[in-house]
C-alpha cells in the first residue's frame, strides 16, 4: 500500500520534477505518450480551421461549425464518462485505454487520405475528442497511481504543463509545414505519428499493470 504524505511537506526543489522525469523511463514514455496526442490535437485542429475557413464566408457559420462539433463532442465525452468509462477499464485494463487513440487515429487518418473532405474531419475530431477526453484521459490519469508521491506531484506537474505546452509550441511548427501538403498532408503524417503512439500506449499499459501487480501483492503479503 501507498504511503501518504499529503499532510507534510514535500521536501525539495522546483527542478526535482525534471530530475524524476529524465531518470525513469516510466515517466518518459508517459511524457512522450503526452507529446504525441498534443501533436496529433493541435496538427489536426489548425487542418480542421482551414477547411471551415474555405467552408464558410462568414464568422457566424464558422463559429456555428465549430459550436455543433463541441456539442457534440461534450455530449458524447459526458455519457461515456458515466456509462462506459469505469466498466471499459475495469474489464479490459488501463492498457486498452490507452491504446484506443492510436487505434482510432490510424484508422481515421486512413479515411481521410481517402476522402479528405470537411464531413470526415470534422467527423474525426469529434471522434478523436470524445475517445481522448472520455476515455484516454481518465487512463493516463491512472498510470500516475503507481508511482511514488515525489513523481507524482512534481513529476506529474512537468508532463502536464512543460511538455504539454511544449507539444502545443513544436506542433505549430508541423503545422506550418504541413498545411501546404493540405489534408493529404494531414493524413500521412498523422498515419506515422499514430503509429509511432501505439507501441508507446502498448509498452504505458505493460508497466502499468506490472507495477499494479507488485503493488497489489505487497499489499495482501503478510
Amino acid at each position: 500500500m501507498q504511503r501518504t504524505s499529503l499532510s507534510q511537506r514535500l521536501p525539495g526543489n522546483p527542478f526535482d520534477g525534471f530530475r524524476l522525469l529524465l531518470r525513469s523511463p516510466y515517466l518518459l514514455l508517459l511524457a512522450l505518450f503526452l507529446l504525441l496526442m498534443t501533436w496529433i490535437s493541435t496538427i489536426v485542429y489548425f487542418q480542421l480551421g482551414e477547411l471551415i475557413t474555405h467552408a464558410f464566408s462568414s464568422k457566424e457559420a464558422r463559429t456555428q461549425a465549430y459550436g455543433l462539433i463541441d456539442l457534440a463532442v461534450n455530449s458524447c465525452a459526458l455519457l461515456i464518462q458515466l456509462f462506459g468509462t469505469g466498466r471499459l477499464i475495469a474489464r479490459f485494463g488501463v492498457g486498452t485505454g490507452l491504446l484506443l487513440n492510436p487505434v482510432i487515429m490510424i484508422l481515421a487518418f486512413l479515411a481521410i487520405a481517402f476522402s479528405p473532405v470537411l464531413l470526415v474531419l470534422g467527423g474525426m475530431q469529434i471522434l478523436r475528442r470524445v475517445a481522448e477526453y472520455a476515455i484516454a484521459k481518465p487512463a493516463r490519469e491512472m498510470l500516475f497511481t503507481v508511482v511514488d508521491q515525489d513523481s507524482r506531484y512534481k513529476a506529474k506537474n512537468v508532463i502536464d504543463t512543460v511538455v504539454y505546452r511544449f507539444g502545443d509550441f513544436s506542433s505549430a511548427w508541423v503545422s506550418a509545414a504541413i498545411l501546404p501538403y493540405g489534408v493529404a498532408g494531414l493524413a500521412i503524417f498523422g498515419v506515422i505519428i499514430s503509429a509511432v503512439w501505439f507501441p508507446i500506449a502498448y509498452l504505458l499499459g505493460r508497466r502499468y499493470e506490472s507495477q499494479s501487480n507488485v503493488d497489489g501483492a505487497q499489499e495482501i503479503s503478510p
